[in-house]
């Protein structure tokens, strides 16, 4: 049936069978798991919510504390290269106190040779 412009649809008056008794306990049983299977689903989104708040708070965190550790680390490799320079000058003070000790046993061996001629 095709309507023109400004006509309206009749009251169509709809007529179904009636259903077995098992197919409207099905029905019924489908509804109320679909509404149970929408609870849950809003359920688990609620946790998923919750653990989005919760990494999202537990990884900042976690991400202070990482720069925090990188500072350290930083702060230690300097103190590293610090010690490694210090421990060099060191070296070179006691290789130089060592030659010096060497120059004098040698002048103090040449004397006492010299004194026992």
């Amino acid at each position: 049936m095709i309507f023109g412009q400004g006509e309206k649809c009749a009251y169509w008056e709809w007529e179904d069978n009636e259903l077995p008794p098992r197919v409207i306990e099905l029905i019924c049983n489908l509804k109320k798991e679909k509404d149970w299977l929408k609870r849950e689903r809003n359920a688990l989104q609620r946790k998923v919510i919750d653990l989005e708040k919760y990494v999202v708070v537990g990884g900042t965190e976690m991400l202070k504390e990482n720069d925090v550790l990188k500072k350290k680390v930083a702060d230690l490799e300097n103190l590293l290269v610090h010690d490694v320079r210090v421990n060099q000058k060191l070296k070179n003070k006691v290789f130089k106190q060592w030659i010096v000790i060497c120059i004098l046993c040698c002048f103090v061996g040449i004397i006492a040779s010299w004194k026992m001629e």
